[in-house]
């Protein structure tokens, strides 16, 4: 404000206590820290995706097993270090997956090892999803009993 002579004589202005959200971000970045610290101690590789298969989330040992960054895995990246036979069938359990909400489990070669994909839904489909490769030590073929 300014009186005749044109000296600043007061101020408006809106103060807001911003204190609420500044708590919740902090919240949000130790939960988010604390979740990372937790992904990237496990020997699995977790990862998240979106329902129609982008991938949002890989810990640090899927860059390390796949040598893969994690830009050059999102997307649809993640199925690149599959063998050439399994990404077909991934894509088509992935889709099936998604489409009935169902838990999956499903083996295929990536980085030259089996892996088994171990896939949950966070509620009913189509849902974001997320799940784990796990290192298949020995693969074994079921012996037909007929």
């Amino acid at each position: 404000m300014l009186d005749a002579h044109g000296a600043i004589t007061g101020l408006r202005g809106i103060a807001q206590d911003i204190s609420a959200r500044k708590q919740a971000e902090a919240a949000r970045h130790e939960s988010e820290t604390a979740f990372q610290d937790a992904a990237d101690s496990v020997p699995q590789m977790v990862w998240m995706c979106t329902p129609d298969g982008l991938n949002a989330y890989f810990n640090q040992r899927w860059v390390e097993y796949t040598g893969m960054s994690l830009a050059e895995s999102q997307g649809r990246g993640w199925n690149t270090p599959f063998h050439p036979d399994d990404q077909q069938p991934a894509w088509d359990a992935w889709n099936h997956a998604t489409k009935t909400g169902e838990p999956t489990a499903s083996p295929a070669a990536c980085g030259g090892r089996w892996q088994l994909s171990l896939v949950s839904h966070a509620g009913r489909a189509p849902a974001r999803c997320r799940g784990t490769h796990r290192q298949v030590v020995r693969h074994v073929q079921p012996i037909s009993t007929s």
